[in-house]
């Protein structure tokens, strides 16, 4: 009877050991997700991989995201994000909100910014307005080869 006070620690510490997976293992299934996964196809990563290259050829830079699952991005590609909000139609929520989320892009510039939206298959016409023909009035479109329209801005040189 003396012995289950002892043994019984010891004995959930040593279950909840043999409970838990490795953690090399996963590791692993956060560093490469299964494409069974679902959420990494909804994640636009081709328009900023085709930016990161062009940025590359053309003299380099540093180059932010502008939309949903920027952190995300930042993991995968390095690219900045330079969105306050998770999701860019939070900026409708009202007046003070758009300008937050201009404020944060002014006071953390970039001289490239992706928007991943407009390559999506249903774009979010909020980022489209929002972004117009420029985001916040201090980046301008920017061509580029297998880009969509409106999906790399070029911060405006004064």
């Amino acid at each position: 009877m003396w012995l289950l006070p002892v043994t019984l620690p010891i004995a959930v510490g040593f279950g909840a050991v043999l409970q838990s997976p490795s953690p090399s293992v996963s590791l692993d299934a956060l560093t490469h997700p299964p494409a069974s996964n679902g959420f990494l196809g909804t994640v636009p990563i081709r328009p900023v991989l085709l930016a990161l290259a062009y940025v590359r050829k053309h003299g380099g830079g540093s180059v932010g995201y502008f939309g949903s699952n920027a952190n995300y991005l930042n993991l995968l590609t390095g690219v900045q994000p330079r969105i306050v909000f998770d999701d860019p139609s939070d900026l409708a929520l009202g007046r003070a909100a758009h300008q937050v989320g201009c404020r944060y892009v002014r006071r953390h510039p970039t001289e490239w910014i992706v928007i991943g939206e407009p390559s999506a298959p249903k774009p979010n016409p909020f980022v489209l307005s929002f972004v117009g023909f420029g985001i916040c009035k201090d980046y301008v479109p920017w061509n580029v080869p297998g880009e969509p329209p409106g999906t790399v801005f070029k911060l405006d040189e004064p």
